[in-house]
């Protein structure tokens, strides 16, 4: 099974042209990798600090996932772009973007308009 994927994976790398990292996001995925990582060495650091297990898992459990999140959503908002509910938040942390597109819909509109009165 690993050996039809890998010659899978290199037909496409041969039938389009790519580099096996433009196939591969390696930077995104040693970003995941090294924030969590990061996070799972606190949580595993802070454990003597809790009087039972339960209780240092509630209090990393919450707080690892809202900062890899919360890190992950302003480093990278891109992921979060198809999510109707974050990308109302997108507003906060990029208003360029958010104006430019908001002049582009107020444009379509306008042409919308205009083709419908003639």
């Amino acid at each position: 099974l690993i050996v039809q994927k890998f010659f899978g994976f290199n037909l496409m790398v041969k039938a389009y042209g790519w580099s096996f990292k433009e196939m591969i996001p390696l930077n995104t995925l040693y970003l995941f990798f090294g924030l969590a990582s990061l996070l799972g060495l606190v949580c595993f650091l802070i454990k003597s600090y809790f009087s039972s297990d339960q209780v240092w898992f509630a209090f990393c459990s919450i707080h690892f996932a809202v900062i890899y999140l919360g890190t992950l959503f302003v480093i990278r908002k891109d992921l979060f772009g198809n999510i109707s509910f974050l990308s109302k938040f997108s507003y906060f942390f990029n208003r360029k973007k958010y104006s430019s597109l908001q002049k582009t819909n107020n444009e379509i509109a306008r042409i919308n308009v205009y083709e419908s009165d003639n």
